[in-house]
Order: C-alpha cells, then sequence, then structure tokens
C-alpha cells in the first residue's frame, strides 16, 4: 500500500493531536463539595414555600464568591409579581375608559 504526501500530512496530524491529548484530567487538590440543600416535602393542602437568598461560596480557602444576588429572583422578572399584576388587571371593573379589548369587558367575551 503506497501513502501520498497528503495521506502522510492528514495521517501525521491526527497523531499529533491525539498524542498531544491527556487521558485524564487531574485536579490540583482535594476540592469541597458542594452543598446541596434539602428537599422541600409538602403535605396534602398546604403550599409549598421556598427561599433563594444570597450567600457567598468559596472553591479555596481565602476566597469568596458572591452567589444568588446575580440572579432576578426578586427583579422586575419574578414571576410572582407577574402573576400579580396579571390578577390585579383582571380585578379592574370594566368601564368605557378601557374599551372593548379588556378580558374583564363584555366585548372581549362577545367575540
Amino acid at each position: 500500500m503506497s501513502l501520498s504526501r497528503r495521506q502522510f500530512i492528514k495521517a501525521s496530524g491526527v497523531a499529533l493531536c491525539a498524542g498531544a491529548a491527556p487521558l485524564k484530567a487531574h485536579a490540583a487538590g482535594q476540592q469541597p463539595a458542594l452543598p446541596v440543600p434539602p428537599l422541600l416535602e409538602s403535605r396534602r393542602g398546604q403550599p409549598l414555600v421556598s427561599d433563594a437568598a444570597a450567600f457567598h461560596w468559596s472553591f479555596t480557602p481565602g476566597t469568596r464568591a458572591p452567589v444568588g444576588d446575580q440572579w432576578p429572583l426578586y427583579g422586575a422578572d419574578d414571576p410572582r409579581l407577574e402573576r400579580r399584576r396579571r390578577q390585579a388587571y383582571l380585578q379592574q371593573p370594566p368601564d368605557g375608559e378601557r374599551g372593548d379589548d379588556h378580558p374583564r369587558s363584555a366585548g372581549a367575551w362577545a367575540r
């Protein structure tokens, strides 16, 4: 079997890349385990309430990284606030100023 120059260059490139890749990746030391909060259990008829608070986490001693305060849990994107806004909007009585496109107006149901 004869090997062309193009096949030789391709095979040597593949062999070079395969030889340079390590078989295993090793960590520089023992890493602490991430804390896992306990599961929330609900009882029948009782709502589940959870709270996400900002905290700090450290992978290496002496360094602290803030976790939780970057997430928009309690910001304008909070789905609970959006639900309250929607409920407040739907509970407003229909009047002539809102027009027929208001969800609680008679015109919206007649369509």
